[in-house]
């Protein structure tokens, strides 16, 4: 019996979830069911097997990388970006607050570490958010008893591709992320979709702004809301 199935036995029936094509979502989850399956515009597969997802994004981030140490992973959900990155990177660090898509994470992928907390600007207590069924529409709502902590506190010395999709929240991660950012200079993909930073009182682009202050530049075009942007 794999380390997966036998960890996912410490939790059957505490936890609402379902398998769909080798991979575990949210019980409710019908939008990446939707994405995941066979006949799907953009499906793939990983090397193992399962489905991916946002596989053409993925693999353009990995052509602009130069080596392939670490991968940080900011909203990591249920893992779909980090099952991806552990074919081709040797560390993975994570960041998912949501405490059922956090266990999931931890059954889709083999190994890495997880950190359960959100990430801003500052240390803080926040409430999340969640979509029914499309889970990955899961956002910082207010106050809470979540733990919220900044990337820098975290001291990582290295970061070779970073991964942002925060549903809004991007340009306070990017503020408490600032030194780690400049010290590592990383590949760095953020979502920025139409009205989301508004949400949080912020304006459309600003964390692309923010990144470009530090020095950061386009790397390649935007993919469907996804930008990719790196120091040269």
């Amino acid at each position: 019996m794999s380390r997966r199935r036998r960890y996912f036995g410490k939790w059957r029936g505490k936890l609402n979830a379902k398998l769909h094509e080798g991979v575990w979502l949210p019980g409710g989850e019908a939008h990446l069911i939707e994405m995941m399956s066979p006949g799907a515009k953009r499906f793939a597969r990983l090397p193992d097997g399962r489905a991916s997802y946002q596989r053409h994004k993925y693999l353009a981030a990995l052509d602009l990388v130069r080596a392939r140490q670490v991968f940080v992973d900011i909203g990591a959900h249920v893992g779909l970006w980090s099952m991806q990155a552990e074919f081709d990177f040797a560390e993975i660090t994570a960041f998912e607050p949501h405490p059922v898509h956090a266990d999931l994470y931890r059954h889709n992928v083999g190994r890495g570490v997880l950190h359960e907390v959100a990430l801003g600007d500052a240390e803080a207590a926040v409430s999340l958010t969640s979509s029914p069924t499309s889970s990955g529409d899961t956002w910082v709502s207010g106050t809470g008893d979540i733990p919220m902590r900044t990337l820098d506190g975290f001291g990582l010395e290295r970061i070779d591709l970073l991964k942002i999709d925060t549903e809004g929240y991007e340009l306070p991660i990017l503020r408490g992320a600032a030194e780690t950012l400049r010290r590592c200079r990383p590949v760095v993909v953020v979502e920025q979709k139409g009205r989301d930073a508004r949400y949080h009182g912020g304006r459309d682009g600003e964390a692309l702004d923010l990144l470009r202050e530090m020095g950061a530049v386009p790397l390649r075009a935007p993919i469907s809301g996804d930008h990719f942007m790196g120091w040269v």
